[in-house]
């Protein structure tokens, strides 16, 4: 009680804070600058960030598992049921994905990922055309043994699974759950996802193998089919990821998915399934990027924006309920200093728990390389572990709900996906807008908008664009590895279709009236005795194609890394460096003494570094007849004068005469804007400027062609 009086007393010598008070005191220290320009700042959504939150900005909270499940679609979040721990393993090869999986599962993985390489997901078998697919992105699956090998002594049914087949989604269910049924494994037991998403391909690939109607058709019959006998299995998966990867902003990636799944609402209703069967049986998958707190309110404004569609059209409480697998995103993971991708991915996984998610991938830092090992899947793997063990993530039910600003985000953030959503509604739905090029035009435009605010460096990608670091030795590559692995397994699948073909039971599936297809049962039994019979999924895949249904293709969308174009010039630099001897050189003319030059110095290396280039400071010269002769001996054709604007009027026209005279060729660089002199420097002979607002990518490429890479 005495301590409540004296907390009391305390905060009764100081008045409440009044909030126009404080606008009064900003304003004053703005000096006329509007507060709008200096203190509020936008996302790449174009959402205002405001430097203060208060609880009005919140607006209306529903708690934890109540419509429309913004914080939870549980009362206890993942307090009872946790998120499930797992991984996509990128080994091509059945053997090599069997051993990872069974060291996974052994050290915490709690849900299987089974992704198909890029061939297998177009519908395609290891084959001449397609080798640059085979074994890239995922498993390479063709026939029984394929799968018997990578599932050896693996127990589905004691733990959940995520598949992405693409296009081959219902053929390798065929496959795998031939395969189970063989080892008496009852499909009512199984518990999973299936990422089955037609128009997310048709938007990477320009064009599916099959006419869209064809694989609405499969789905209805695979949802039907599951309803009796894996009443577990989520048979539609909503994949928005190609949305973020191709460069896209969290609004365009809500968006496009809820979009995308409202058209695979009506269209599967149209053919016999009602809203609750399909909607229940809907899973987003979606990729987390680095904005810590909008991927939170990513994860939050789908539930929200998914709970209002279902509820539109009349789907009980359970449809209403998205469930939600994250990964991580690849479009921000960098070749270049790889293990600054631990980092990313950490925050990454972090902003999937806070957002609620149900399902957690966080891939391997050197995934991008091609090159994820037992020590960086375990790296991604403890990731999670020591989130949810040490880090207690799965000990608080919403830990950012009442967050006046996570809130206020997560409202902005719905809205603006919802008024987006409605454009494409406009247009006709997800698949007329695809045609139209709407979602590729949009995504390509934020695109834009990343990769100039990443050249610029207002966007920051540590080791890249930033705090290069030119001591790391270049990796290697596996493109080899993966042609010779494409034309083993052309000849392993050869082999084995001369001796075992299921031919007879390719030409019922073939030949599979529409009685039949439309019966789900008969329909999944004939695709299962066929792959059990080694008829190869491409095989099955063009087995199953009808004759009704169009076929078109659309401009793709780009799958892209924001660090791309930076990753070039280090690259290029180090061929220079291969057919030289070094890396292309700056010489920093460094005038007076450190306090002088210092600051534009290291402002200059760090925007040179990540062009590759070996940078050669100095302690400064005193006069510039030293520094011009030290350019010179250096050897570098490109030079920086650092100083101070004060001090350039008196160095600059005497360096840049005598050392154009003496060196005609080489190229002069003045540290900072020195705006009242810039013209008459030009005109003397000074290049071009390195300063707070030039554009870093730009200026690397001039002077990659300057330094003769």
């Amino acid at each position: 009680m005495e301590t409540n009086t004296k907390h009391q007393k305390l905060l009764e010598e100081f008045s409440a804070p009044d909030f126009k008070k404080w606008l009064e005191l900003v304003d004053s220290q703005l000096k006329g600058v509007p507060f709008e320009k200096k203190l509020v700042t936008k996302t790449i959504e174009g959402l205002p960030i405001q430097p203060i939150y208060l609880k009005k900005d919140a607006r209306q909270l529903s708690a934890p598992g109540q419509f429309p499940y913004t914080r939870s679609s549980k009362a206890s979040g993942s307090l009872v049921n946790k998120w499930e721990v797992s991984q996509r393993i990128n080994c091509p090869t059945a053997k090599q994905f069997n051993e990872a999986i069974k060291n996974d599962i052994e050290n915490g993985i709690t849900c299987i990922n089974l992704v198909l390489d890029q061939a297998g997901r177009s519908g395609y078998d290891p084959e001449v055309g397609v080798q640059e697919k085979v074994g890239k992105g995922g498993l390479s699956i063709s026939v029984n043994e394929d799968i018997e090998t990578a599932l050896y002594n693996i127990d589905f049914s004691d733990q959940p699974f995520q598949i992405d087949a693409g296009v081959s989604t219902v053929p390798f269910l065929g496959l795998l759950f031939a395969n189970l049924k063989k080892q008496n494994v009852l499909a009512k037991n199984l518990k999973g996802n299936v990422i089955f998403d037609p128009l997310s391909i048709l938007a990477v690939n320009s064009d599916l193998r099959l006419p869209l109607e064809n694989l609405y058709d499969q789905i209805v019959n695979l949802t039907k089919w599951a309803k009796n006998k894996a009443p577990d299995l989520k048979t539609l998966g909503i994949d928005s990821r190609p949305y973020l990867e191709g460069g896209g902003s969290a609004v365009q990636e809500l968006a496009f998915s809820v979009a995308t799944a409202v058209e695979y609402l009506r269209e599967l209703q149209n053919r016999g399934l009602t809203i609750n069967e399909v909607a229940s049986n809907i899973s987003f998958t979606v990729a987390t990027g680095s904005d810590f707190f909008m991927e939170i309110a990513k994860l939050r404004a789908l539930r929200s924006i998914w709970a209002n569609v279902v509820k539109a059209f009349d789907g009980n409480i359970a449809s209403q309920k998205a469930t939600i697998y994250s990964c991580s995103a690849r479009y921000n993971k960098t070749i270049h200093d790889p293990t600054v991708n631990m980092l990313r991915n950490t925050t990454e996984a972090f902003s999937s728990i806070l957002g609620g998610c149900d399902v957690l991938s966080v891939e391997p830092f050197n995934d991008i390389q091609g090159q994820a090992d037992a020590f960086s899947r375990r790296i991604a793997r403890n990731t999670q572990l020591v989130l949810k063990e040490e880090c207690a993530g799965d000990k608080v039910v919403d830990p950012v709900g009442g967050s006046w600003f996570v809130e206020n985000l997560t409202s902005e953030l719905a809205e603006t996906a919802w008024n987006l959503f409605q454009e494409i509604e406009k247009l006709g739905g997800m698949t007329a807008a695809l045609k139209a090029g709407f979602p590729q035009k949009t995504i390509k435009e934020t695109h834009v908008k990343r990769s100039r605010e990443l050249a610029q460096l207002k966007i920051v990608s540590v080791g890249t664009n930033k705090y290069a670091n030119l001591e790391e030795a270049p990796e290697s590559y596996r493109v080899k590895e993966v042609e010779q692995f494409a034309n083993l397994r052309i000849e392993q699948l050869r082999v084995i279709k001369e001796k075992k073909s299921g031919t007879i039971e390719l030409e019922q599936l073939s030949n599979i009236t529409e009685d039949v297809f439309k019966d789900a049962s008969k329909f999944m039994d004939k695709i299962m005795l066929a792959a059990s019979k080694h008829a190869s999924l491409g095989d099955m895949v063009k087995a199953l194609q009808r004759e009704s249904g169009e076929k078109f293709s659309v401009n793709p969308i780009t799958i892209q890394r924001g660090t791309k174009e930076y990753e070039i010039l280090r690259e290029n630099a180090l061929a220079f460096k291969k057919q030289n001897g070094d890396l292309p050189k700056v010489f920093l003319a460094n005038m007076g003494p450190l306090r002088q030059h210092k600051a534009r110095a290291d402002f200059t290396t760090g925007f040179l570094e990540p062009g590759g280039f070996q940078i050669m400071s100095n302690d400064g010269f005193d006069n510039v007849a030293d520094a011009i002769e030290a350019t010179i001996s250096s050897g570098a054709n490109i030079v920086v004068m650092c100083s101070t604007d004060d001090t350039y009027p008196e160095l600059v026209p005497e360096f840049t005469k005598s050392l154009k005279t003496q060196q005609p060729g080489m190229t002069i660089v003045i540290a900072g804007y020195p705006k009242d002199h810039i013209e008459h420097f030009k005109d003397i002979g000074v290049d071009t400027f390195i300063h707070l607002k030039a554009n870093n990518l730009e200026l690397l490429k001039i002077f990659h062609q300057k330094a003769g890479v």
